[in-house]
């Protein structure tokens, strides 16, 4: 068997409602306290070894301050007749993981109260964002109900020992609906390559926040053309 291939069919929709671009401007969004978070072109973290496009960031131009929090909060903008609304944040991230630990996580407001929200796959950390990213990533969040954009903002704050690069925003885009692609894990092939009979087991580990209709197996063998079959629960 030369490559395996799993294909995931969603029948969820989404329609686009915000998106935050911060390569030409800040987006209305406005910080805490303006201890952490600035927007411009950055020359630390992933600005370091390439030139980039202005994003928000914690320092734009060194690592992010000891003993320090701070949060990014959203511009105004009504999503009450929204019935499930998602959001995506592109990010990189290095931040300190001893000690107490450095973290950045998104928060809602409910009732007049901030309460942590987590991302539709988890956190790396108990405590939120924190160690790499390892370069650029996506990660989407979901509110059942949330009436404007200002009710999210994203958190950062650090202990008093070691600071490192921080966590920088490349963009937000928020949407109606399901647009939270699956994602597959622990994909196991076969063991046997030499058993020419068959039949074969591959088994992997799928996971969807809301509605995932079918899983496809597409495979091939010595160059031919490829086969595919339906993987079952």
């Amino acid at each position: 068997m030369n490559g395996l291939l799993l294909m995931l069919i969603s029948s969820a929709h989404a329609s686009p409602l915000l998106e935050f671009d911060f390569a030409t401007d800040d987006g209305g969004l406005t910080t805490l306290s303006n201890l952490q978070w600035a927007w411009g072109v950055p020359t630390s973290g992933p600005g370091a070894s390439e030139a980039l496009d202005p994003v928000w960031g914690t320092q734009l131009g060194g690592n992010y301050l000891n003993d320090a929090s701070d949060s990014l909060q959203l511009p105004p903008s009504d999503l009450s007749n929204a019935s499930r609304v998602a959001m995506a944040i592109t990010h990189w991230y290095e931040m300190d993981e001893t000690g107490d630990g450095d973290f950045g996580w998104l928060e809602t407001q409910v009732d007049g109260e901030w309460v942590p929200v987590t991302p539709a796959y988890g956190y790396p950390s108990a405590g939120g964002f924190s160690g790499s990213s390892d370069g650029w990533q996506t990660d989407w969040f979901v509110f059942d109900e949330i009436a404007d954009a200002s009710d999210i903002r994203l958190s950062f704050a650090a202990d008093p020992l070691i600071s490192r690069s921080g966590w920088y925003i490349q963009s937000i885009d928020i949407q109606e609906g399901d647009p939270i692609p699956p994602r597959i894990q622990d994909v196991e092939p076969p063991t046997d390559v030499q058993d020419v009979i068959g039949p074969y087991s591959v088994r992997a580990t799928i996971l969807d926040d809301f509605l995932l209709t079918e899983v496809t197996l597409h495979w091939s063998v010595d160059g031919a053309a490829s086969k595919s079959t339906d993987m079952t629960a």
